[in-house]
């Protein structure tokens, strides 16, 4: 037997173990020979299922993976298309009325808050909101006079009415 680089030489250890076996079964009984042949069979069995059991998983993942692209390649369509569809309308607004988009802007949104502000801060001096009087953070801050409250000896506040008031 060559050898791969041309010259002569011993065959590979593997190579030569499987010429061993096949000459041992030449020194093997029928019996042998047979439960040989059957364990080989179940091997080969076993390697078909196997592969039969590859190329059905292999199949499975090529179909999800086409279908994962059709879906992705639907997706991609459709959000492209509402993108141009949305730049049109957002031209058309632009066109029709200079700005895009509906609402409120902030800074009417504040003019609003401040207004309101001031208009609670006018009604609360005039006297028509007396209910905020009670209220110690507010009432403070709107103007109210609040009473001041004396220690006593013990650790109860008490209520000391205003000079204006007695």
């Amino acid at each position: 037997v060559a050898s791969p680089a041309g010259g002569a030489g011993p065959p590979p250890a593997t190579f030569q173990e499987g010429v061993d076996k096949r000459t041992n079964t030449e020194k093997m009984s029928p019996e042998q020979l047979y439960d040989e042949v059957a364990s080989l069979r179940r091997k080969y069995d076993e390697l078909v299922a196997f592969s039969v059991n590859l190329t059905a998983e292999r199949d499975i993942l090529n179909n999800t993976l086409e279908q994962t692209k059709r879906d992705l390649n639907r997706e991609m369509a459709s959000r492209s298309a509402l993108e141009k569809q949305g730049s049109k309308v957002s031209r058309s607004q632009d066109n029709n009325s200079g700005k895009s988009g509906g609402g409120v802007s902030f800074s009417s949104l504040l003019l609003a808050v401040g207004l309101a502000f001031l208009l609670a801060v006018k009604a609360t001096n005039s006297g028509s909101m007396v209910a905020l009087k009670k209220v110690p953070v507010v009432g403070g801050m709107l103007g109210f006079k609040t009473r001041k409250l004396k220690k006593k000896k013990s650790t109860v506040l008490e209520e000391v009415p205003l000079a204006d008031e007695l």
